[in-house]
Formats: C-alpha cells, structure tokens, sequence
C-alpha cells in the first residue's frame, strides 16, 4: 500500500513525472510498432515513399525507441529529465514536421502532436528555469 502511496504523492508533486512515463511508454510501442513487418504505409507521394523506405523506417522507430527509454528511465528514476523533455520535444516535432510533409496541412495529422511538442518544450523550459533558480 505504502509504494501505491509514493505513486499517488508522486503524481500529486510532479504530474509531469507521470506524463512523461505514458509518452514514453507511448513512443515505445509506436516504435516497435514501426518495426512490425505487417506495418505498411499507405501510399501517395515520393516523400511518403521516402520516408516508409526500410532504413528510414528503421531509424525513425529507433529514434522513438530511444527516446521513450529515456523518457520512462528519467520518470522512474527522476533524473536527467531535462534532456528527457527535450527528446521529447524533439520527437512530436519531428512528427509534426513529417505529417506536414508528407500529408499536407490536415488539421487531424499535425495538430495533436503540436500539441504535444508544446506540452514536452514547456515541460523543458519548466526544468531549465528550476534548475538555475535553485
């Protein structure tokens, strides 16, 4: 009862401790879901071929692999969340950035992971300001 109890204190102090724990652990299944050999993209542009290339493919799903590690290790020990953040940042970015790439100015493709990209770099300018003013 009492570890139920840190989780509860924990989430209650830090809430982003726990919402980087479920966008890691997000990033991961996305990734390996990438890496799965039924995952097809669907087809369209040379861009969209481009990016659904085996080795491209690859290295984007490394990459949310990677980060979400680090995300789910940085919550759970509650260190180096500063570079956590930024990863995090980094990845909806680049999300966004291959949406609109690729899809084009949908609002439904891009639009979330803004949002969660916003969400990571407050989260990161959050952790910068409290550690130089500590």
């Amino acid at each position: 009862m009492s570890r139920v109890a840190d989780i509860v204190h924990s989430i209650k102090t830090e809430p982003f401790i726990a919402i980087e724990m479920i966008w890691g652990i997000a990033l991961i299944l996305d990734g390996i879901y990438l890496l799965l050999p039924h995952y097809e993209a669907a087809a369209g542009s040379v861009l969209i071929s481009f990016v659904a290339s085996p080795y491209i493919s690859v290295g984007v799903a490394v990459f949310y692999i990677v980060t979400g590690v680090v995300a789910v290790i940085s919550a759970y020990r509650n260190r180096f969340r500063e570079t956590s953040s930024f990863m995090l940042f980094l990845v909806f970015f680049f999300t966004v950035l291959i949406r609109l790439l690729t899809v084009g100015l949908v609002p439904t493709t891009w639009v979330w992971p803004a949002l969660l990209a916003v969400a990571a770099g407050v989260d990161y300018w959050r952790l910068k300001w409290k550690s130089y003013s500590t």
